[in-house]
């Protein structure tokens, strides 16, 4: 599997954030297509051969995983900043 919970997790202490004025937060997911037919999902390369098809179906599996993850961690924050107030 290119994109496993744990190296997604790694890769969203960057692209997960609070925010502007913290009242929430704010997933950035970048999708890179490449000329030669590779896909890539937050710099994880989706495909190491050269069926496109199943690159951009890896790339949409992964993607839908880390939406996932980001639902996890906007709960999260949802029940700390209950039980704090």
């Amino acid at each position: 599997m290119p994109a496993s919970l744990e190296r997604m997790r790694r890769t969203m202490q960057t692209t997960v954030g609070p925010t502007p004025q913290n009242k929430g937060l704010k997933m950035t997911l970048t999708i890179d297509a490449y000329d030669n037919g590779k896909v890539a999902v937050d710099n994880i390369l989706m495909s190491d051969g050269a069926d496109q098809a199943e690159a951009w179906l890896r790339a949409a599996m992964v993607t839908v995983q880390m939406l996932e993850e980001f639902k996890r961690q906007v709960s999260r924050r949802q029940a700390e900043r209950a039980s704090a107030a």
